[in-house]
């Protein structure tokens, strides 16, 4: 099975769980990453390294969630038109969290040839019904360069998720 076919039927695969499990928290909203390194933050934020996210998030027992996410990226980022990048996590922890995550870019009418695998750490705070998620990334093509952990390829993100 191509990794292609691979990534959509792992994204229905959790839609379909997501609609099956409506007495499960369910989490929807919107967010940014800044995709230049974490350390230039200091700095200011450049606009030209922001994505933006539309993200669902299901949590079917305490401590274990499912996220969906489509990333949009624009072509400041690309270099060549906007780039839409569906992304799978598997996320374990409560208000304190990480977990991995698995994207394939989408840009010029194709899929890439190559996933991009995520590992993801962050805070979720929750306000009332609305969940505040910092995130740090490290975005990767190969399992092997994690064993050259580059600092400059963490990224952050922040997303707000209306729970119902």
């Amino acid at each position: 099975m191509n990794m292609r076919k691979l990534v959509v039927a792992a994204v229905l695969g959790v839609l379909v769980v997501g609609q099956a499990a409506v007495a499960d928290p369910h989490r929807l909203g919107a967010g940014v990453r800044y995709n230049r390194s974490a350390s230039t933050l200091g700095d200011g934020v450049d606009s030209d390294g922001l994505s933006y996210l539309l993200s669902y998030q299901l949590v079917p027992v305490s401590l274990i969630k499912i996220e969906v996410d489509a990333e949009f990226m624009p072509s400041s980022l690309t270099g060549n038109g906007t780039a839409v990048i569906p992304q799978l996590y598997a996320l374990l922890g409560g208000w304190i969290y990480a977990g991995l995550g698995i994207g394939m870019p989408y840009m010029d009418g194709e899929f890439a040839d190559d996933p991009i695998y995520n590992i993801r750490a962050g805070l979720d705070i929750p306000i009332g019904s609305i969940h505040f998620d910092i995130n740090a990334n490290y975005g990767f093509t190969d399992f092997d360069q994690l064993s050259d952990f580059e600092s400059d390829n963490v990224t952050v993100g922040l997303i707000a998720r209306y729970e119902f």
